[in-house]
């Protein structure tokens, strides 16, 4: 997953939090699963779960770590239906909650947003989430010999904040740093397996 991601980054660069030594990555590493149904030979209904890792750098003040899940629903059309392969454009919505665990190297207590969080020495973990618009194409190759059998493919597409969301800290809202929020294109490697059901047969 490669984008634009803003959790809490701009307020993690202030001299008063980690300072400008502070870097993290645009591109997450995600794994998850799901599966789907394909009706009529064409509407395909699915859904997916995944968790993200966003890898960052440490400043001699600190550390932060940034991690999260999401997951949702899809709503697509088999634009290819063949006995081999499948290829499926798609739109989803879903929701995605992130995680960011902040360290204090200081000697001195830290600041977020202007407000002082984080006493020297600790770590805090600070939660957001929002939901999500997908729209992207997946291609599938199938082998069923039988009834059922395996699949392989690719999913491209991009997902982006629906509405941001604040921060929060021992379920009390941050004002002072900015909503988590993302838009983020994606690629993913699908292996997994299916079959098929024809009514009143067994």
């Amino acid at each position: 997953m490669h984008g634009s991601f803003h959790f809490l980054d701009e307020a993690l660069r202030d001299p008063a939090a980690l300072g400008p030594g502070f870097e993290r990555g645009d591109t997450a590493f995600t794994v998850g699963g799901g599966g789907g149904a394909l009706i009529g030979r064409r509407l395909w209904l699915g859904g997916k779960g995944y968790g993200f890792i966003l890898p960052t750098e440490s400043s001699d003040r600190g550390r932060a770590r940034i991690s999260g899940g999401g997951g949702g629903f899809e709503l697509g059309i088999a634009a290819v239906n063949r006995p081999h392969a499948l290829v499926i454009p798609y739109i989803g919505l879903g929701g995605l909650g992130t995680s960011v665990t902040v360290r204090n190297r200081t000697a001195a207590a830290m600041s977020l947003g202007g407000v002082p969080l984080l006493p020297p020495g600790e770590d805090r973990t600070l939660t957001g989430g929002f939901w999500t618009f997908d729209a992207g194409i997946r291609a599938f190759g199938l082998y069923f010999p039988g009834g059922g059998g395996w699949a392989a493919g690719l999913d491209l597409g991009v997902t982006t904040t629906v509405v941001p969301s604040s921060y929060e800290l021992d379920g009390a809202s941050l004002s002072g740093v900015a909503p988590a929020r993302m838009t983020a294109g994606y690629l993913r490697l699908m292996l997994g397996g299916g079959g098929f059901f024809v009514p009143g047969r067994r």
